[in-house]
């Protein structure tokens, strides 16, 4: 490693190299996003907390001019009223739910967060992030506005009522840097996750029904036992609220404890420290989790933002929800078939339409269906990592699948123009405000420009 190198950039999980340090320029403000873009004649990049295992921050095949433009100092509270809080782009989704909860009376987002709350919330939408629940959809669709900086530096507000509203929440950072998110919100409710193991065929029959009976369901398939941990969330009873009510604010437990998963966690870990040779870690924590299971009563982020980011390659595919029994079927094959394994169980999450142009939930009720294998501490995927990554999309690419585009995905498999109905919209949209291309790099070019403009900031 170069010492320009050891001082740049790099995704979260240390995996890609996004920036040299001298690329790196951290913004206190709209006006100066605005100033970076108009004074810049290379690529331009914005980046969050780069979660993303892919390289789509990156800025380093451009390294005379690339910018990497990092939010991380614009992470403060705008505004709110009784319905909606303003917020800078660079705050993360722990501290908007703190900044909500701090509130009297305490508030939340209409949706259900996604699992890790040190993304910012401008990645979060960005990428299509999403939790579960069949009553609502991504995090995308809490925002009532936005503000962002378009690549000619002008600043344009865009709201729910806007024809093109669908396109800007979820825009993967190719239409500009946004600055201010306005979310919707609403009064903060106590909820209980009632949690039980099942079989996978009981799983396979029932979890779209319970999906429209339950306000926020989960489940996780452990391959190798065939059982399945659900989880059913719903409004919590008047006792489990006044139980949590004279505590202490922390989520509670409710019930006695199931061992069911207990054995199948065991078998799990141990083949996990195999690949990853390691015995400890972050990545046994977040499966330890599954053992000895009891209820809880909490807000939503106690009960489901509560992920342990550990350094990983992790695929998300969504399906239309009606497909899932057959999915299933097919991936049940497929398990049986390989000689491959996986450091976690299946997951399941299920929401209602979008209105997100590029979430794969967009206009249609969803089943996403997540899988990965975690990485050795020195950054290397276990063997056969990557082609259990691949064999399982194209088992679920017939599906019409529509993979998460702020995870790990092999892009070939999937035509997106076909997937996705607005497609080609964004994609012209996108030739509109960025006709020179200074937002697309390597990856983005791959993904969404025309031939003739494809890694043209790359240095060769």
């Amino acid at each position: 490693m170069t010492e320009s190198s050891a001082n740049g950039r790099y995704n979260w999980s240390k995996t890609n190299y996004l920036a040299n340090q001298e690329q790196v320029t951290k913004p206190k403000d709209e006006s100066e996003i605005s100033h970076i873009i108009k004074n810049s004649n290379g690529l331009i990049r914005p980046i969050g907390s780069g979660l993303s295992y892919e390289r789509i921050a990156s800025v380093v095949e451009n390294p005379q001019q690339g910018v990497l433009v990092d939010l991380s100092y614009m992470n403060k509270l705008v505004s709110f009223d009784e319905n909606t809080i303003t917020v800078e782009a660079g705050m993360t989704v722990n501290q908007l739910f703190s900044t909500l909860q701090s509130m009297e009376p305490k508030r939340e987002l209409p949706v259900s967060p996604g699992v890790i709350g040190l993304q910012t919330v401008s990645g979060a939408i960005s990428t299509g992030t999403h939790g579960q629940g069949m009553f609502q959809s991504t995090l995308g669709d809490s925002v009532r506005s936005l503000r962002i900086v378009l690549p000619n530096g002008e600043i344009k507000s865009v709201d729910s009522e806007d024809s093109l509203f669908g396109a800007f929440i979820t825009s993967m950072g190719v239409l500009g840097v946004i600055s201010q998110i306005t979310f919707n919100t609403q009064p903060m409710r106590i909820l209980t996750a009632r949690k039980y193991a099942t079989t996978f065929e009981t799983f396979r029959s029932d979890f779209v029904k319970i999906n429209y009976t339950s306000e926020f369901t989960k489940g996780w398939w452990f391959p190798d036992s065939d059982l399945v941990h659900v989880w059913e969330v719903d409004e919590a009873s008047s006792q489990e609220k006044v139980c949590y009510l004279n505590g202490d604010g922390s989520a509670i437990c409710c019930s006695e404890v199931d061992v069911s998963l207990n054995e199948s966690v065991a078998k799990m870990s141990a083949e996990m420290a195999h690949d990853t040779r390691s015995s400890h870690g972050k990545q046994f924590e977040t499966i330890d989790r599954f053992k000895n299971a009891q209820n809880i009563t909490g807000n939503i982020t106690q009960v489901y933002c509560k992920g342990i980011p550990v350094p990983q390659i992790n695929c998300e595919i969504s399906i239309p929800i009606e497909a899932l029994p057959d999915a299933l079927d097919a991936l049940k094959k497929w398990y049986q078939t390989t000689s491959k394994r996986l450091h976690y169980p299946f997951i399941f999450r299920c929401t209602g339409p979008s209105k997100a142009w590029l979430s794969g939930s967009f206009g249609r009720g969803t089943c996403w269906i997540g899988f990965l294998v975690y990485l050795a501490a020195d950054g290397t995927a276990a063997q056969g990592g990557f082609d259990s990554m691949r064999e399982i999309q194209q088992v679920l690419a017939q599906f019409n699948a529509v993979p998460h585009l702020g995870k790990h995905y092999a892009m070939d498999l999937y035509d997106f123009d076909d997937v996705l109905p607005r497609w080609s919209e964004f994609c012209d949209l996108r030739d509109e405000v960025d006709p020179d291309g200074k937002f697309l790099n390597e990856w983005m070019s791959k993904l969404f420009s025309k031939d003739e403009v494809l890694n043209k900031h790359v240095t060769i």
